[in-house]
């Protein structure tokens, strides 16, 4: 097993659908994140005020896309034009309950346990050696193919990493972790377990050319882990360097997938100011990776950068939204574009798929139901048909029928990418 444990030395380190459109969004305006040089805010500890001064100067666009399909014919000799990067986030223990796409690079966005649990972290570190081996997580008729993951994964903390910050955890674990709940937690044999990834807390490393830059930092909110007021942060957003390809950071910025689900006004944000001011003026990384508010799933693009908000999980914590897939060319100059999987199996091939992937739940309600199902009612380009099917394969009654579907909309669609 291996690790690259890497940590920057910056002043923070010693404080203690798939595509969504934004309701501001215009179709109409083509400028591109140039045209807001002038992006500034006073209200930084404010977000609802300051969008309210910097919405309408947004550009929201059509992100760039492709289409890829499990069929696609292979030429390993030709070298690649791009880095294929699979963005997740927020798995909250239930990683096993997700699937990786075919990559080159997997990026987790923080909040990987609940309060930085070692043994959740032991066993994350298992699954992205498996990933990276031929003994990954899909059926045995596919362990001899490549990794799912080729070159690496990237990892970084997110608020919930309690242990992760050993300052703040001596001061916060009596919170979270009381005698009477198992006392505290070893926060050393946390931070020792996390294998197979390279870890970055306001660091850099550089995969295949591609220079990642990881911070964990969010807005003060309770006790949780790397939290700053938000009038500090902007001293941790100066130390990312100006060529940095990906950004992950665990928070979004400002009005990018960060909407309050449950704020009085739907245009309530938790988004950081300083962060998408220096992401749009000074960084402009082609990507920027992100999760912690899970409500705000999905992507948007401003012309420059594509944002990912890769949220694994729903609101209510349960494994619900599929890896977000991205092609990063490698001229270094084209913009970042989301990958859309197509699954073309017909009908006998996708009862075999379930039969053969032991899903034998749903398989009977899939027999049962005529006109029998293909591989476009299973899998759809912008988003998971969960509910749809629900109601077509009549399981409203069944619970672990429907646990068992959405495990299997899942799994089917990461199989589907070329």
């Amino acid at each position: 097993m291996s690790k690259f444990w890497s940590t920057g030395s910056s002043s923070s380190s010693s404080s203690s659908s798939l595509y969504f459109s934004s309701d501001d969004e215009d179709d109409d305006d083509n400028s591109s994140t140039n045209s807001t040089k002038s992006l500034i805010s006073t209200a930084v500890d404010d977000p609802d005020l300051a969008w309210e001064q910097l919405g309408e100067q947004q550009s929201f666009l059509p992100p760039p896309t492709i289409i890829s399909t499990s069929n696609e014919i292979k030429r390993e000799c030709e070298p690649k034009a791009h880095t294929r990067i699979a963005c997740i986030s927020d798995t909250h223990g239930a990683h096993r309950s997700f699937f990786v796409p075919p990559c080159d690079i997997l990026i987790h966005g923080g909040d990987f346990t609940n309060t930085g649990e070692p043994c959740v972290v032991e066993d994350l570190s298992d699954y992205f050696g498996d990933l990276l081996s031929h003994n990954n997580h899909v059926s045995q008729q596919q362990q001899q193919q490549p990794p799912r993951v080729k070159h690496g994964i990237v990892c970084i903390a997110g608020n919930h990493e309690l242990t992760f910050q050993p300052d703040h955890y001596e001061k916060a674990h009596d919170k979270f972790h009381p005698p009477k709940r198992g006392g505290r937690l070893d926060d050393q044999k946390a931070r020792g377990a996390l294998t197979n990834c390279t870890y970055l807390q306001d660091s850099s490393c550089q995969i295949e050319d591609t220079n990642i830059y990881g911070s964990p930092w969010t807005p003060e909110y309770h006790c949780w882990a790397f939290n700053l007021p938000r009038t500090d942060l902007g001293r941790v957003w100066d130390n990312i360097p100006d060529d940095t390809d990906v950004l992950i950071t665990h928070g979004p910025p400002l009005g990018r997938g960060d909407p309050h689900s449950r704020g009085i006004k739907s245009s309530a944000r938790l988004g950081c100011v300083d962060l998408l001011q220096q992401v749009q003026q000074r960084i402009q990384p082609r990507l920027h990776v992100f999760g912690h508010v899970h409500s705000g799933y999905g992507v948007t693009f401003d012309g420059t950068t594509l944002f990912v908000n890769a949220s694994a999980v729903s609101n209510d914590f349960a494994p619900r939204n599929p890896c977000i897939v991205v092609d990063l060319p490698k001229d270094g100059i084209s913009p970042a574009v989301v990958v859309y999987p197509v699954c073309d199996l017909n009908e006998e091939e996708i009862l075999d798929w379930f039969r053969r992937n032991e899903y034998h739940q749903v398989l009977f309600y899939l027999e049962d139901t005529l006109p029998r199902l293909r591989g476009d009612d299973v899998v759809k380009t912008k988003d998971v048909p969960f509910m749809d099917l629900v109601d077509r394969l009549r399981m409203h009654r069944d619970r672990d029928g429907r646990e068992e579907l959405c495990r299997a909309l899942l799994h089917l669609r990461a199989d589907s990418y070329g």
